[in-house]
């Protein structure tokens, strides 16, 4: 593969964390309007975790000697939630489509022999992997809130605790 499908692919990638950063801004929303505070809270603090994550991409690839493109997002961007169990679902979709990318970019790079790029997607694969493991004890946490009768304001609550702990 040439250098250039890598870099393009890079750039893909950090455009994918871009997007999933405007798309937790937008569930945050959502979080907001339900008086959903403490979610709220934690979903600004992952869409500013994958914003750190899209100017890694970007200073990757302006170190490589590249040109980071940053691609519009899509006018329009409506999640569409009904419940904090859907909300953490689209989460946890968009987490593993990222991952999945992520792990095609490392083999894709250890096939050119590009070490300094399998490193670098290796620390940024490491940072995605605590995250989604947060995601998914979030969302095992909502399940059994529903399960047991809570209502959103306390599942908020543990949320909360759940995310600082």
């Amino acid at each position: 593969m040439a250098v250039t499908d890598i870099v393009s692919k890079l750039n893909v990638q950090m455009n994918r964390e871009f997007y999933s950063s405007n798309l937790y801004l937008q569930l945050s929303a959502w979080c907001i309007e339900h008086n959903l505070h403490d979610t709220a809270h934690f979903l600004r603090t992952q869409a500013q975790g994958t914003v750190t994550l899209m100017m890694r991409f970007f200073d990757h690839l302006k170190k490589m000697g590249e040109n980071p493109v940053v691609q519009p997002l899509q006018n329009g961007l409506t999640p569409g939630c009904n419940s904090l169990a859907v909300l953490f679902e689209k989460m946890l979709n968009d987490y593993r489509f990222r991952a999945e990318s992520l792990i095609q970019l490392q083999d894709e790079a250890i096939s050119i022999n590009d070490l300094s790029t399998l490193l670098f997607l290796q620390q940024i694969e490491k940072i995605q992997r605590k995250d989604g493991a947060v995601l998914v004890k979030m969302l095992e946490m909502v399940r059994e809130a529903d399960a047991s009768g809570m209502c959103l304001m306390q599942t908020d609550h543990i949320l909360a605790k759940a995310a600082t702990a």
